[in-house]
Formats: C-alpha cells, structure tokens, sequence
C-alpha cells in the first residue's frame, strides 16, 4: 500500500488484504460504501514441487 492520499478510505477486503479507495467527489466520503468488494486468492504456482508463497489474487466489485 502506498502513502495515503487526502481523499481516501483503506478498506480492509479480507484478512490481510487491503485496498485503497478515493472518496474525493463521490459517495465513498460518508460511512457507507456503494460497493462490495470481494477477494479470491489465485492458485499458486509450483517449482519442484515446493509451492511458492505468492499474494496474487483478484478484487471484485459490485456496486450497489
């Protein structure tokens, strides 16, 4: 995660996992957020039968 911007929210997408969010001009400045984020881990690949201890994965939004 990068330094904090003036206009953003960190929104925590599972345990560990985090995103950040603007919320300059939009309805993300309240409490209330018009999305749900969800996150699914990507398979990890293989070397020599030893798995690597990658973070990749990919956030889905839905918006409200």
């Amino acid at each position: 995660m990068n330094t904090p911007v003036a206009h953003a929210r960190i929104l925590q997408v599972a345990p560990g996992i985090n995103m950040q969010v603007s919320t300059e001009h939009n309805a993300c400045g309240d409490q209330a957020v018009p999305f749900v984020a969800q996150y699914q881990v990507l398979p990890v690949a293989e070397t020599d039968g030893e798995a690597l201890q990658a973070r990749s994965g990919v956030i889905t939004l839905s918006y409200q």
